[in-house]
């Protein structure tokens, strides 16, 4: 075997806690660039008003889960412990789901709830945990393959990765899990291969219900990708930017994940809903003024079908705190501070 590809194995608890790492370094350490961008922002045809706010009680909301038209779930440090609310951001409780004991959990997990469906997908383990919202009847499915940073659900039964494999050494590509069957299918060129456990080219993997369509964004270029349920690629999209190449370089080094370049975060965060996507951008565009941007996080909005640029809307700091992740459900923007929880009423967007 690949000697290569033998590191890849025994380092993914390595390579979790780097991402971690480059995250949140990327986030409190990068200060935005403030000279011309090359790029303007509109601001799109909707408003946003804050509706509700609370404080994070015991610290250990790490983010938004899922929103449904009564209530708000958010994912703990602890897998298949959620916190709930009603979306007055009151009445808050905690719902568990049997998770099993295995301690890699822990180290890398997403939590999705889908109501009336709760997933819980373990990156070192490989596998994912379904449960129900109504009963603590879970379902475990271990995936043969190794670990995954990056992970949607489709439906109950089949999930896309992001992930090592044996056909990629060096990098991560994205598969198909159809536990039903278990079919497993592989997309190898979807992304660059730079042969750096697929760090360089990292970002942020969503599905979309509506149009059926997953959205994979990277965090240091203007590049982002429309991809079907079959791993097809639908359409190269661009964000407003003209940061056009990977702003992290990072290697292998013997058996340690190096960084090798500045970490320049271009998007930090976002999500999709409803045909559109949402993405937080850490640059000022040229019509923007250093106070407002400073004051505000911009969330730009793309069409899913097309790529097309919708507008922007402008996310207030609180309490000089800005997004560190946030969630669109029917008419609502929650948004994760780092010591608060917000609801803002987001109106629909007109042409």
């Amino acid at each position: 075997m690949n000697t290569i590809y033998k590191h890849l194995f025994l380092i993914p608890s390595t390579m979790a806690i780097a991402i971690i790492a480059i995250a949140i370094v990327s986030w409190t350490a990068i200060k935005p660039a403030y000279e011309k961008n090359g790029f303007n922002r509109q601001l799109a045809h909707t408003s946003l008003t804050l509706a509700n706010v609370t404080n994070k009680e015991d610290g250990g909301i790490t983010d938004i889960s899922g929103i449904t038209p009564s209530h708000i779930y958010f994912s703990t440090r602890i897998p298949g412990k959620l916190w709930v609310t009603d979306n007055n951001l009151e009445n808050g409780h905690y719902i568990t789901i049997h998770i099993p004991g295995d301690p890699k959990t822990i180290s890398a997990f997403t939590c999705i709830v889908d109501s009336p469906t709760i997933y819980i997908l373990e990156g070192n383990t490989p596998a994912v945990i379904t449960g129900q919202l109504v009963n603590n009847e879970t379902k475990e499915y271990k995936f043969s393959r190794a670990a995954f940073t990056r992970a949607i659900a489709i439906t109950p039964y089949s999930y896309i990765v992001r992930g090592l494999d044996s056909t990629a050494p060096g990098d991560q590509i994205f598969i198909k899990h159809s536990v039903a069957n278990g079919e497993t299918k592989r997309a190898n060129n979807l992304v660059e291969r730079r042969h750096d456990l697929g760090i360089s080219t990292d970002g942020f993997l969503n599905y979309d219900p509506c149009t059926h369509l997953a959205i994979y964004t990277s965090y240091y270029c203007n590049k982002f990708l429309c991809i079907d349920t079959s791993l097809n690629l639908v359409y190269t999209g661009h964000t407003i930017d003209t940061v056009a190449s990977y702003g992290l370089k990072a290697g292998i080094t013997g058996h340690t994940l190096t960084n090798a370049s500045p970490i320049t975060v271009i998007n930090s965060s976002n999500c999709t809903y409803n045909g559109k996507l949402y993405n937080v951008s850490r640059l000022k565009a040229d019509n923007e003024t250093a106070e407002s941007f400073d004051d505000n996080s911009a969330i730009d909005i793309y069409d899913i079908k097309t790529g097309h640029y919708d507008g922007s809307i402008y996310v207030p700091s609180y309490k000089s705190e800005k997004i560190k992740s946030f969630k669109v459900g029917g008419n609502s923007l929650v948004v994760n501070y780092k010591n608060y929880i917000a609801r803002y009423q987001l109106a629909p967007m007109t042409h």
